[in-house]
């Protein structure tokens, strides 16, 4: 009798340690970074970058800029030159609907990573003449609905490879994915150099291109964290409260 009661009770710890289990494991938070190279806007060949923070089931933040070619280089300031202009597009996700890892749309199809929700569009123009500059950002969308997939690579199969942005009535924008992490804790921005912490080189190479915006050397949007086309004391601070943080 006795060896059943015991039998019995560790039948039932079993059974409340394992709920206990499930429970946690169901409850724990899963964070994404993805980052990616824009290869096309439509037909055409396209340059640029995409970031992309998020908690499944939650929330999204989604920054993505292109251009269908260069970023040109302008002499510094000071020195005579032609007027430069230039143009680029960005998308900023506003509000996420839908933020979910394998995720199988209505046609069937099975994605890696997927967002779905509104999204702002802007054409941003920079000017540059002699010592002056200038730049005009037009809305070309404002809350608009779009998707944001990241699929298998469509020869090999291998995961998380490109990815496709689509916004209502423009064309899509495609790349490739170079870098992705999937974690129980939340990822923080600022790891420049994508190596899993955030440390003194990250600091030092937002620090390096202070001051520059697109066109001048230097620039690069992956260290453009808040997204405001210029790199500077915003951004470094922004690496410096995460410093020391790995993921």
């Amino acid at each position: 009798m006795k060896k059943l009661v015991a039998l019995v009770t560790l039948m039932l710890a079993l059974t409340l340690i394992s709920a206990v289990t499930a429970e946690t494991v169901a409850a724990t938070d899963t964070f994404v970074l993805t980052v990616g190279e824009v290869t096309s806007y439509g037909p055409k060949p396209a340059f640029g970058f995409l970031k992309a923070f998020a908690k499944i089931d939650a929330w999204a933040r989604v920054n993505i800029a292109w251009m269908t070619a260069p970023l040109p280089i302008v002499p510094l300031p000071g020195s005579p030159v032609s007027p430069v202009i230039f143009a680029f597009y960005i998308a900023r996700l506003v509000n996420a609907s839908m933020v979910k890892l394998d995720f199988t749309d209505a046609m069937g199809k099975t994605h890696d990573f997927y967002v779905d929700g509104l999204w702002n569009v802007l054409n941003v123009t920079f000017v540059y003449k002699d010592s002056t500059f200038y730049w005009v950002a037009e809305p070309m969308k404002s809350r608009a609905p779009g998707i944001l997939t990241v699929d298998p690579d469509p020869d090999s199969g291998a995961p998380w490879a490109v990815f496709t942005l689509a916004i209502q009535d423009l064309l899509p924008v495609n790349g490739l994915i170079i870098f992705h992490r999937i974690k129980t804790v939340e990822i923080p921005e600022g790891d420049i150099n994508l190596d899993g912490k955030i440390d003194i080189r990250d600091i030092a190479t937002v620090a390096k291109s202070y001051g520059t915006m697109p066109g001048r050397a230097g620039f690069d949007f992956r260290m453009d964290i808040n997204f405001d086309f210029r790199i500077d004391i915003k951004d470094i601070a922004t690496v410096a409260k995460a410093f020391g943080t790995r993921y």
